[in-house]
């Protein structure tokens, strides 16, 4: 019943307005029953009339306050629903689709630095480098100080080679967000290419240590972080293997599935996981035929390293 009241409303308050454009208090009415029956639209639309008669007041700065304050949680769930989708399909290597479903999201929220970066991301692991730096500068320029923003522009300088700028931006966007757990992963990174091998073991080891719930893959220095983060010792391979095939062997890891027990990987390393060290919340999933360790994985969590 008071849904019938309130729609029955609306041509009362029209013809008011007609006759009587510039009284301020009938418009208000009229746009105060639009968002009773949650037409937001046609409330905004209503009220930028309004101003465009000369409608005005303290009641009209209050209600174009509601509007925003109304509004703002639609424009937020939107953007977490659609920034969590990108990611998920960024996570499963659908790249071009995440880039789409961006692209898209943008031209409806084309003021929002992290749904730009992400953006910028996508383009980078399509390596289209081009493309990733338009869109970075874009989100660099709304607001270049958020974690995202930053990590981002360090991943595009690492794609381009360029090491030592790399370096200098992760270091400074560490700065500024020292928790940030994929920032300390990507800065242990930059390290580790600038032969600054213990530095960045450490900040992988606290990245491991914080990130208790998300499945973690570590891949060369982050498979010896993940040894070294439980307890173990990363040493000196007796050989180094840089570029050179070798016959691997596994157990039947899940990330293995649809691989032969024993098949040729190519090596690139010096530092090997001391195998006599190996902790016990770790096991091995793969090794060299002399027994030296290839593969990891935690007993009860959702982390492994190759």
């Amino acid at each position: 019943m008071l849904f019938w009241i309130v729609t029955e409303s609306l041509p009362f308050f029209k013809t008011a307005i007609e006759a009587n454009p510039k009284v301020a208090q009938f418009w208000h009415s009229y746009i105060d029953t639009f968002i009773k029956l949650d037409r937001l639209a046609d409330a905004k639309a209503i009220f930028d009339q309004a101003k465009n008669k000369g409608a005005k007041g303290d009641g009209f700065d209050q209600l174009e306050k509601r509007l925003l304050q109304i509004a703002q949680p639609s424009s937020s769930l939107l953007e977490n629903s659609l920034f969590n989708k990108a990611i998920e399909l960024r996570e499963n290597g659908k790249f071009d689709q995440a880039i789409s479903l961006l692209r898209d999201g943008i031209s409806k929220l084309p003021n929002d630095p992290n749904l730009l970066a992400l953006l910028s991301h996508c383009y980078i692991l399509n390596d289209d480098l081009e493309a990733a730096d338009v869109q970075l500068s874009k989100a660099k320029d709304i607001d270049q100080n958020t974690a995202l923003v930053g990590w981002t522009e360090v991943r595009l300088l690492q794609k381009k080679r360029d090491v030592d700028e790399a370096l200098i931006v992760a270091i400074k966007t560490n700065e500024r967000f020292p928790n940030d757990v994929e920032g300390m992963g990507i800065l242990g990174s930059c390290l580790r290419v600038s032969n600054r091998l213990a530095e960045g073991l450490k900040y992988l080891d606290k990245a491991i240590k914080l990130n208790k719930d998300i499945p973690v893959l570590g891949i060369c220095l982050g498979h010896q972080s993940i040894g070294q983060a439980y307890g173990g010792l990363v040493v000196q391979a007796d050989e180094i293997k840089h570029g050179k095939i070798d016959e691997i062997i596994h157990f039947g890891n899940i990330l293995f599935e649809d691989i032969n027990e024993i098949f040729e990987a190519t090596r690139y390393h010096s530092l090997i996981i001391e195998k006599k060290s190996l902790p016990k919340d770790l096991e091995i999933i793969a090794e060299t035929k002399n027994k030296i360790i290839m593969g990891i994985a935690h007993k009860h969590k959702k982390i492994f390293g190759l």
